[in-house]
């Protein structure tokens, strides 16, 4: 098997895509110039290992994307994490992976459906799903299907077959003490591997911090294992800012960056775009901080929600960084949620915090997290710094006209106006009544909802999920526009670039660079 590269200097810089062809020894990859490369595999990550040994596959806790050569064929490594997917589609006799989705679909020469008005929801049911199921994306060439996977690693044979491979587990623990110190090692490890100085690109530590439980939790093991700085969202309510990490940061010794939640919103041209490319645009907050999050390796405490808490998994599905995947592959940047580790573990974590050690660390509040809460103040870190309920400052829930840039809600009505034009009014007609019939259906559920919550007093543990929302009429294309907005940094022009040498070569991969300007 000979792996070829071609980097691309317009791509994002963390971005890739794989091709393979049915018996075909010669594999090519595609790829922005932050990814690292090796003889035998590629990769834009960090894991709990060596750099240097680059086993990556063997990992017990990765964040980022890759592929290595194996004797059994191409092993592509997703995150252990549901934040982030790598999709992959088959056409004719040929496979194609990528830890883009508008990368993939640029590749393809294909695109969603302009009038379809249920994306949204189509994505939410993904991330519900236990990341090793395939999803078949409506497209304009006839709904070619795109199995989206994360939590799980796939193994490519020859014969383009697909396997999904399980990812290591971590050992195995009885006590706090036990699940502290897997916490501690796992984080400081993933610290030391992004910052080698054998990287193409290090990544310093950086870690974002709320008054909540998570992310201060988070920001204890990030601290210990060599962070140094941290970043708040605030919103501003009678001259107070609600939900600022900035005491805990001083307690921690961190530097705090604290930003309004809608700094985001003075962001020049359609910058948004990009955040609406994977629904719902959630995260678009995070604009507001990009250029302090280029080339680090950021901390976040996203499921913690279900991780830590005492009773009943938590119903919210959606973090605000499965919406950030063009946004962190542009700027460059790598995402750590250490609450995923040993996630294969939740019975095990649960029977910790409810256990009689963790008595001191409960408080009479359905936000009743003891976990964290002990890492917190072990830490150094006085109760009365956390906030009593959950209040998450970092998310837009419901992305509107009102939560858009200036620039992104003028340019979106251009393209609906452009959208009435060329999908016509039998096409339009069907697609509101595929609207109204998915929000009478949700409604049902939402109904049903109400009556099994009733039941909790019976059996406490019972999981009742939210049922999610259909958006309104006017705003259910944002995928659509935010896709082909998106979809301009992922094309390539052979014909017009030039073919450079790369320093790769000396080192015997077979690579070519094509020089053009570097990404923004």
């Amino acid at each position: 098997m000979i792996w070829k590269y071609r980097q691309v200097n317009t791509l994002p810089r963390l971005a890739w895509c794989l091709h393979v062809r049915r018996d075909d020894p010669e594999v090519t990859v595609l790829h922005g110039p932050w990814v690292e490369i090796r003889h035998d595999g590629f990769v834009e990550g960090a894991w709990d290992g060596s750099f240097t040994e680059f086993d990556f596959d063997q990992a017990t806790f990765f964040t980022g994307s890759g592929a290595r050569r194996t004797d059994t064929g191409i092993v592509v490594v997703t995150a252990s994490n549901s934040l982030e997917a790598v999709f992959v589609a088959r056409r004719d006799n040929s496979l194609l992976a990528s830890n883009s989705l508008v990368f993939l679909l640029d590749q393809l020469d294909d695109a969603p459906q302009p009038a379809y008005p249920l994306y949204a929801l189509q994505f939410r049911r993904f991330h519900r799903g236990s990341g090793k199921q395939g999803r078949r994306l409506m497209t304009t060439r006839g709904g070619v299907r795109i199995d989206g996977y994360f939590l799980h690693n796939l193994r490519i044979g020859t014969d383009l077959c697909v396997e999904v491979v399980e990812q290591n587990k971590p050992p195995t623990f009885c006590d706090f003490a036990g699940y502290r110190e897997l916490l501690q090692q796992s984080v400081t490890r993933l610290v030391d591997n992004a910052r080698s100085p054998q990287r193409r690109r290090s990544y310093a530590p950086i870690t974002t911090l709320s008054q909540g439980y998570d992310s201060a939790a988070v920001s204890c093991l990030a601290a210990r294992a060599g962070c140094r700085d941290s970043l708040s969202f605030y919103s501003q309510q009678g001259g107070r800012r609600l939900d600022s990490g900035a005491e805990i940061a001083a307690h921690l010794g961190l530097g705090s960056l604290e930003l309004p939640r809608d700094a985001y919103r003075s962001a020049p041209g359609i910058a948004d775009a990009e955040f609406e490319a994977c629904p719902d645009g959630v995260g678009v907050v995070w604009l507001g901080v990009e250029e302090h999050l280029r080339a680090r390796l950021l901390f976040v405490g996203d499921f913690g929600d279900n991780m830590w808490t005492r009773g009943r998994r938590s119903s919210c599905h959606v973090t605000s960084f499965m919406t950030c995947k063009e946004f962190r592959l542009r700027t460059g940047f790598l995402v750590a949620a250490p609450a995923y580790f040993a996630m294969h573990a939740i019975p095990t974590v649960r029977t910790i915090a409810n256990s009689d050690e963790m008595v001191p660390w409960r408080v009479d509040s359905r936000y009743d997290r003891p976990i964290p809460r002990r890492i917190i103040e072990e830490s150094g870190v006085p109760g009365t710094a956390i906030a009593r309920n959950k209040q998450a400052h970092g998310h837009i829930w419901s992305p509107d006209a009102r939560s858009m840039t200036d620039g992104g809600r003028r340019d979106y009505q251009a393209y609906l106006r452009h959208l009435e034009v060329h999908a016509g009014k039998r096409q339009l007609s069907r697609s509101r009544l595929q609207h109204r019939l998915a929000r009478a259906s949700l409604s049902a559920r939402r109904g049903l909802r109400k009556r099994l919550k009733r039941l909790r007093r019976y059996f406490p543990d019972l999981a009742v999920y939210r049922v999610p929302r259909v958006r309104d009429w006017e705003y259910c294309f944002l995928f659509q526009w935010g896709l082909e907005r998106t979809r301009e940094r992922y094309r390539i022009q052979a014909s017009a670039a030039t073919e450079v040498a790369s320093a790769a070569a000396s080192a015997g991969i077979p690579t070519r660079a094509i020089a053009a300007a570097p990404p923004r």
